[in-house]
């Protein structure tokens, strides 16, 4: 057992010191981030507002809500999203140097994802949506910066049974 933990320690120590620099991640962030604004640039400004799918399709939507469509009041919606993302922010770069490549990219799938969204609705007061998702009688608006939280979030869960697995 003792053996194990050594190993998955060694493990862990060889894979941060292959770890990207920091500035590598800092620039992949804000190209994801450059990437969503252009999608929602180019959604609201083509001619067509849907591209007909079954379940999904493209349609302009400008969401004024909070998370989900939730209607929070402005002020407390700045305070929420300020906790949150300064809260992350912090705990990331104050545990960078400990993290492995798949914890870096999922805080930065979770980071660029937020703060193009907290900088969109900074900007323009809401978020520009264009993505719609039905499942069953429920149908969701979204955009690619949604699309990397969710995925940072899974990634970051799942983290801890992947780099399990591979020390095997």
């Amino acid at each position: 057992m003792e053996a194990d933990s050594k190993q998955s320690c060694e493990q862990n120590q060889n894979e941060r010191a292959a770890q990207a620099p920091f500035v590598f991640w800092f620039l992949l962030g804000l190209i994801l981030v450059a990437i969503d604004q252009i999608a929602k640039f180019l959604s609201f400004h083509l001619k067509s507002d849907q591209v007909a799918g079954r379940f999904i399709w493209r349609q302009n939507f400008f969401n004024y809500r909070f998370a989900f469509s939730l209607p929070v009041p402005g002020m407390a919606m700045a305070v929420i999203y300020a906790l949150v993302l300064g809260g992350f922010g912090w705990y990331a770069v104050t545990r960078w140097r400990l993290f492995g490549r798949l914890q870096s990219l999922a805080a930065v799938l979770i980071l660029a994802g937020g703060l193009s969204n907290v900088a969109e609705r900074a900007a323009l007061g809401g978020v520009r949506d264009f993505l719609a998702i039905r499942l069953s009688a429920w149908t969701g608006y979204y955009n690619l910066a949604d699309f990397y939280i969710l995925a940072g979030i899974v990634l970051l869960l799942a983290t801890p049974m992947l780099t399990k697995r591979s020390s095997y």
